[in-house]
């Protein structure tokens, strides 16, 4: 947390993944109520709107528990996609 450089290539990239769910279709979100779409560009908007004071204990918890557990929702989506074809 004291290198600046790594915080903010941290925060960037949890804001690019909540930018990122804009081209995720309605219905794909709906389908998929279990992934926390809403809280995913929530923290974006917190991120890029007020990144001067973003809370660091936040933004460690999504890098270290939400994001690992969101990469297994997304792979576990993408395994379903790719067998129902």
């Amino acid at each position: 947390m004291s290198d600046k450089k790594t915080v903010s290539a941290c925060a960037f990239a949890i804001g690019q993944i909540g930018e990122l769910t804009n081209s995720i279709s309605e219905e794909t979100r709906q389908t998929n109520d279990s992934i926390p779409w809403r809280n995913i560009r929530g923290i974006r908007n917190r991120i890029i709107h007020n990144y001067e004071h973003v809370d660091m204990a936040v933004l460690w918890g999504t890098l270290t528990k939400s994001l690992p557990e969101l990469v297994v929702m997304l792979d576990n989506l993408l395994l379903h996609e790719r067998n129902a074809r």
